[in-house]
């Protein structure tokens, strides 16, 4: 079984991320599609992925009140570790929960039926999951709540009916996303080329460098993601340092004159959820292209 685009932009930034799981155990052999062989071996028992989350500042934008970070249901790790977020307790109901929810989705995805009804509402290929049933913004990003769905988008009256693999890959979401300030503001960030290939480059890019920040950090440590702390010019920063990525590491030495680009940005926490997404048309993109070719170090250079 192999899984592919669903055109939704969490699930594929979260499924190229799992496909950077997968070169990153490979000693970086190319994924070009993640199969079902490969999502078992990125997921693993779940505990790599939970204590990642658990770290990443991007996890807590993305998934509202998760039982992950739930102070109810994560007191021991709260309490020892005096607040701080990125501490780890295993022995948590939170904890334990959310790596068993993770495992029963995979198991659920391994069950389904070719012949089963398709009516996930995320990507119409596969059936929705009963794991987790109601879905709220406590597993899939914007999704309301049971009972109040004020803040989902498009409101409904009913909770989303998810499938497994959506629910399974937009948990990879916090590795393959940046953050971009607006204001006052901070929103996450992930990157959808009309080039299925130059998305999946930009966000194995983005979870290299998620990487790198998490190994440079202890245990308990909290990691940020790219343009946390980088001001209103963070998004022309990040898009400029991906340019220069696709070129150096994909030796890329033109942009597709038909290649568009949609940033999605999202905010799923606390009472403010929102979301947007602006259109970088082809010559906004060839320009950044050029400047990442020929003056990078000197654009660089002028924000620090």
């Amino acid at each position: 079984m192999e899984f592919l685009p669903t055109g939704n932009p969490f699930v594929d930034s979260g499924m190229y991320a799992m496909q950077a799981r997968a070169s990153e155990l490979h000693r970086n052999k190319e994924i070009d599609v993640l199969t079902l062989e490969l999502l078992k071996e990125v997921l693993g028992d779940g505990r790599w992925l939970a204590q990642t989350n658990r770290r990443l500042n991007s996890f807590y934008m993305v998934f509202m009140n998760s039982p992950l970070v739930n102070p109810s249901s994560n007191r021991d790790a709260l309490k020892k570790g005096s607040g701080k977020r990125g501490f780890l307790s295993e022995k948590d109901k939170g904890w334990q929960v959310y790596v068993s929810t993770l495992i029963q989705l995979r198991d659920e995805l391994l069950r389904q039926a070719s012949n089963a009804v398709k009516d996930c509402e995320s990507c119409g290929d596969r059936p929705a999951s009963r794991v987790v049933d109601p879905i709220g913004r406590d597993y899939f990003p914007l999704a309301g709540s049971p009972g109040n769905d004020a803040q989902a988008l498009p409101a409904a009256s009913r909770p989303p009916r998810i499938c497994a693999f959506c629910l399974l890959a937009v948990h990879w979401l916090p590795l393959g996303s940046v953050m971009f300030n607006d204001g006052d503001r901070s929103f996450l960030a992930c990157f959808q080329f009309t080039e299925p290939s130059l998305s999946q480059y930009t966000t194995e890019d983005i979870y290299i460098e998620n990487s790198k920040r998490l190994s440079s950090k202890g245990l308990n440590e909290q990691v940020t993601v790219p343009g946390s702390s980088e001001g209103k010019t963070s998004a022309t920063r990040i898009l400029i340092r991906q340019m220069q990525q696709l070129q150096l590491r994909r030796k890329q030495e033109n942009l597709p004159f038909y290649v568009t680009l949609n940033i999605w940005k999202f905010n799923n926490f606390g009472k403010k959820a929102d979301s947007d997404v602006a259109e970088i048309h082809n010559p906004a993109l060839q320009f950044l292209w050029e400047v990442a070719r020929t003056h990078y170090s000197e654009v660089m250079e002028s924000w620090n």
